[in-house]
């Protein structure tokens, strides 16, 4: 630009020409001064040494100011304007995919990783697919080694499948936006604990390995032994008894993309190499094996029976009741088989009438007690249709192989603490098992002792007339029984139960302020009772409270327990076979 375009630029805003004169004469042209400072604020400064020796008025000054930001505006307003996006690493906020590279890119890559690593394979099974090649060769260009989501992962062969079973569907145009239909919609596989196990692992980090080897960001056996040590440290198996378990599906992707995210934070942060950032988390580090070390397996704890037959069971215990249970289970019982199909009896011939079973007393929410209508006795059905009333069957069931007796066991335990009886066979006052003892007001038919039958899993309630009323219905004589009768109380109800795991509760269905009386016998190790108690050293949660407990464990084997029913109580785990005699006092009874 000539000198007198400065003059004029200068001489357009009203400055003095001699004044003019002493910046061209001194070598100013108009494109040396539009350069001069970067911005306007700066011009002020620059004055003295474009005129020099010249004392300006602030009027001059802001002559010149207005010259100069003048040249500065006429010199963009010429300029063509950039193009929007032009350039593709630009940051944007529309999240979108990588830009597909081209095949001539692509064979190069290919030849050089073949180049580089003879020893590899490169076909449509082994091969990256061009989204994920595309994905990490733009991080490459960029620096940015991100975590590539396992969704993305997949091989030429399987992009082809998932494009081929892709349905085409017309877009609803009314129902879209433009952004609907210009965002690509990418091919993804399913990551789940489900569809995957140890091998889809391995195949993802495989592909991923060779897709960043092949754009140049890492060497292969860095990549490698990081897949390595992934794949061992989710694959470790664990003795069934330690109750630990190895990581999931979706917690190895979570770990795997924690590690990316620290290597990622070196390598753009701390200007570390991708390899150097690899071999730290892979050799130095533990952050690896802290992600991807052993879980606790939950703890199975089975249902029982719910009789009032709301919602679907499931176990042993599907098809009790009359809940929303749908289909045969998988792997249950054989068609025929006891407990798949069970009515439950709903009323009982007491005599020559008919009577009702309390539906509250089979749950243990009966407070009714003797004005009760109904009768107190158990609906589940032994054999055949036939029930038990009190602990007895109603009918006489055919006798089941090998049935177990628990009275001569519990007659045994009560001789070791109170004395021999007088005779082993337990016999009546009478001297005979009565045909037809009677349990408070049910009229019971009991041919003989074997009917007092109890197998694994199982609890048998009786009751009856008087504190031991019920073990002197076996005739026993009341001296016999020195370990229910020596706490100066008396009970009306016994439970007989074999092998049964109870969770913290409380008897809320007995007698308010009334004591249990229990006693553990039979071939067993462990399994003491654990009772609440403000003073005990043994927490203990109960799950109705949501909140922990202390108490003490009390070993009631071969040694009688009595304890308020207030009390929060449950069994511990045991070894072996386990009795439990309980003696109660329900409400209401005489």
């Amino acid at each position: 630009m000539a000198d007198s375009e400065l003059e004029s630029a200068l001489a357009k805003e009203g400055l003095a020409a001699e004044v003019i004169k002493v910046a061209t004469e001194g070598g100013w042209t108009a494109s040396a001064f539009k350069h001069v400072v970067e911005t306007q604020a700066e011009v002020e400064g620059a004055i003295p040494e474009i005129f020099p020796g010249q004392i300006l008025s602030r009027l001059q000054i802001a002559q010149i100011k207005a010259a100069w930001a003048g040249m500065q505006t006429s010199s963009s307003s010429s300029a063509l304007p950039a193009p929007v996006n032009a350039d593709p690493t630009l940051e944007t906020w529309v999240e979108s995919f990588a830009p597909k590279i081209a095949s001539t890119k692509l064979s190069e890559m290919k030849r050089q990783f073949l180049a580089n690593y003879p020893s590899e394979v490169l076909n449509p099974s082994t091969l990256p697919s061009l989204r994920l090649i595309s994905l990490a060769a733009h991080q490459e260009a960029r620096s940015e080694y991100k975590w590539i989501a396992w969704k993305h992962r997949m091989t030429e062969e399987k992009a082809s499948e998932l494009l081929i079973a892709r349905p085409h569907k017309q877009p609803k145009l009314e129902m879209l936006g433009l952004s609907s239909l210009l965002l690509d919609d990418p091919p993804t596989i399913e990551v789940t604990d489900a569809n995957m196990g140890i091998s889809g692992i391995q195949r993802i980090l495989a592909v991923h390995d060779v897709a960043l080897a092949m754009v140049g960001s890492a060497h292969l056996a860095r990549l490698k032994a990081y897949s390595c040590k992934f794949v061992q440290l989710v694959s470790q198996r664990f003795d069934p008894t330690s109750g630990l378990r190895a990581p999931t599906i979706l917690e190895a992707q979570q770990a795997d993309c924690r590690i990316w995210q620290s290597i990622h934070s070196l390598v753009s942060e701390k200007a570390w190499s991708l390899n150097d950032a690899l071999h730290e988390f892979t050799e130095i580090r533990g952050e690896l094996s802290t992600l991807l070390q052993a879980r606790p397996k939950a703890l199975f704890i089975p249902r029982g029976p719910d009789l009032k037959g709301k919602g679907k069971q499931v176990g042993q215990w599907k098809g009790l009741g009359k809940g929303q249970g749908r289909g045969k289970e998988k792997g249950g019982k054989p068609k025929g088989a006891p407990g798949r199909h069970i009515t439950f009896v709903k009323e009982i011939q007491v005599g020559s009438e008919k009577k009702g079973l309390c539906v509250q007393w089979q749950i243990g929410r009966c407070t009714r007690g003797g004005s009760c209508p109904f009768v107190h006795a158990c609906a589940y059905p032994k054999q055949a249709g036939a029930n038990r009333v009190a602990g007895y069957d109603i009918q006489p069931a055919a006798r089941p192989a090998e049935p177990v007796n628990v009275l001569p066991k519990s007659v045994s335990l009560l001789e070791t603490n109170a004395g021999p009886v007088s005779s082993p066979a337990v016999q009546c006052p009478q001297g005979n098992v009565p045909s037809q003892p009677v349990l408070g007001d049910v009229t019971c038919n009991m041919p003989g002792r074997s009917r007092n039958e109890v197998t694994p899993g199982q609890e048998r309630y009786f009751s009856g007339s008087g504190g031991i009323g019920i073990l002197e219905l076996w005739g026993a004589p009341r001296e016999s029984f020195g370990p229910f009768i020596s706490y100066g109380e008396t009970w009306n109800a016994l439970c007989v139960s074999r092998n049964i795991l109870t969770s913290p509760h409380k008897d809320t269905a007995n007698l308010p302020g009334s004591s249990n009386l229990t006693v553990g016998i039979g071939s067993y190790s462990d399994g003491g009772l654990w009772v609440e108690d403000q003073a005990g050293t043994v927490p203990q949660f109960i799950p109705k409270l949501g909140v922990t407990l202390p108490g003490k464990i009390v070993t009631t084997h071969h040694a009688p327990f009595k304890f308020p029913v207030h009390l929060w109580h449950c069994t511990q785990p045991w070894l072996g076979d386990r009795w439990v005699l309980t003696a109660f006092t329900l409400p209401g009874s005489s």
